[in-house]
């Protein structure tokens, strides 16, 4: 049996893995720490549930063309998720502007707060409508992409109300985004496409390990690997930094790119595209995200909306950023986060600087924990001064940082989001590398970014080696028993 060997247990590893596994192939992945997820990573804190990966989950609805993928991964008709009625809100002079998902009650609150930017307005749904209807995998999409590529901060000097600008560029928005970034997450709202899975990134991860393994997958934890080994230009297997070697007639690697290209392949394959992205200092992840999670001994029994963005009352200054508003995640609308009758709030900061935070907790660690702490104090204050009743109601506190996503991901310069491929003509990096035989890449450095292009990234790796082979991708399907076990069906 033809033996492959995929490195990192995040989700387009595991999707790999999978659709690998469907075809007849033995695999194994090594996973450099003690679970799988990757990036869709949660973990508890004092009886409280923290979500550290999902805002929302796109190409969920059924007519998407990446949903297939899902499905076959996940059972989605048979996965709990919150659809997002409302997405988030924002607040200005006593004003409050609610994003909700559905375009005609949008366009009906948005004309409300400024009735004489309703042109702009009905131009900007109008668009977001025309996108709402077409197939994302088409020629159109590139159409929409050229014609919004307008910055929102550019576009936003059109608009006579401070209030809608500002919602243009709440998270995961900046100025520098593109209109038709904003305008694509209005569309997906609208059909429905962004969700919540109950349970959050923990529960979509179980179902994904749980999936590889019924199929026959091996997950090898606490494995890091450190070389991948080749000869005469073919991959033959990886060495792990315990020294132990493991033969493979595939590899793929699902880890982060740098270390792919720079560690673990020694550098040895760089041709003008691979130097171009991981040579050249261009393209090096500049943003990370300070992340707070704060369990709260209360209910926000009118809060349903995700995010509630907040502007500061005395900004927090990190580094040299000052941050002025912060987006805050109530999540009561998943109730396995908090226990009953209390409730999780997270907040995230992106942020720049990154290297100083990894450098802190280097060298002192001590002065790296008061940091952290100063912020979270900062920010309990500011959302005791925006809800009230907080401060006194407080029962666990973790901050995530820079430090934190490279500990866990050994995410190049800690970046949670790859870096911004698509900024030279559209192209994103193959999955193959030149000069090198039987190695793939899949997952967010090439360009796949987020859960579900994750999973298809790892499906579309799975095909191409089939096709090396002179194979047809082959799928196993799902079939639910009484007892909630999961049998297979080949289709």
């Amino acid at each position: 049996m033809t033996k492959v060997i995929i490195i990192g247990a995040g989700v387009a590893g595991l999707a790999a893995g999978s659709f690998l596994q469907m075809n007849d192939y033995e695999t194994e992945i090594f996973e450099m720490h003690d679970k799988a997820g990757g990036l869709c990573a949660s973990w508890e804190r004092e009886g409280y549930h923290i979500d550290g990966c999902i805002h929302w989950w796109d190409c969920t609805s059924l007519n998407h063309p990446i949903y297939p993928t899902l499905d076959e991964l996940l059972d989605m008709k048979n996965l709990p998720r919150v659809i997002y009625e409302e997405f988030c809100s924002v607040e200005e002079d006593g004003k409050i502007l609610r994003f909700f998902g559905n375009l005609d009650l949008f366009e009906s609150e948005l004309k409300n707060i400024s009735p004489e930017d309703s042109k702009i307005i009905e131009e900007m749904i109008a668009e977001a409508r025309k996108i709402a209807s077409i197939d994302m995998h088409s020629d159109r999409k590139k159409e929409f992409f050229y014609k919004w590529k307008v910055s929102i901060g550019e576009y936003s000097k059109k608009l006579k109300s401070s209030l809608i600008k500002k919602l243009l560029i709440t998270f995961p928005f900046s100025p520098d985004s593109s209109m038709f970034d904003f305008l694509l997450h209005a569309a997906s709202l609208h059909n429905k496409e962004a969700c919540y899975p109950l349970g959050g990134a923990q529960k979509l991860v179980d179902r994904l390990v749980q999936r590889y393994t019924l199929l026959g997958g091996t997950i090898n934890y606490n494995s890091n690997v450190a070389e991948i080994l080749t000869k005469n230009d073919s991959v033959k297997g990886i060495q792990l930094d315990n020294g132990k070697n493991y033969t493979a007639d595939y590899i793929v690697s699902a880890a982060d790119g740098y270390s792919t290209i720079r560690n673990m392949l020694k550098g040895q394959y760089v041709d003008e595209n691979i130097r171009k992205l991981y040579y050249s200092n261009r393209h090096i992840p500049q943003k990370s995200q300070i992340y707070i999670s704060l369990g709260i001994n209360k209910i926000f029994k009118e809060s349903f909306k995700p995010y509630v963005y907040i502007t500061l009352q005395n900004p927090l200054i990190v580094e040299e950023e000052k941050i002025n508003t912060v987006g805050i995640t109530i999540h009561n609308f998943d109730p396995t986060s908090a226990p009953l009758g209390k409730t999780v709030l997270t907040i995230l900061i992106p942020i720049n600087y990154t290297e100083s935070w990894i450098n802190l907790r280097k060298k002192n660690k001590a002065e790296y924990e008061r940091k952290k702490e100063e912020i979270a104090l900062h920010m309990i204050e500011e959302i005791d001064a925006y809800f009230g009743d907080i401060k006194t109601k407080v029962e666990m506190v973790d901050v995530a940082t820079p430090a934190t996503y490279i500990r866990y991901t050994n995410n190049w310069n800690s970046g949670v989001d790859s870096m911004s491929w698509g900024t030279d003509g559209g192209n994103k990096p193959r999955k193959e590398i030149t000069g090198l035989n039987n190695f793939f890449m899949c997952g967010q450095w090439v360009g796949d970014v987020g859960l579900s292009y994750g999973m298809q990234s790892g499906k579309d790796v799975a095909k191409l080696l089939c096709e090396q082979e002179d194979k047809n991708l082959q799928i196993i399907t799902y079939k639910k028993k009484r007892n909630n076990e999961f049998s297979t069906i080949r289709t």
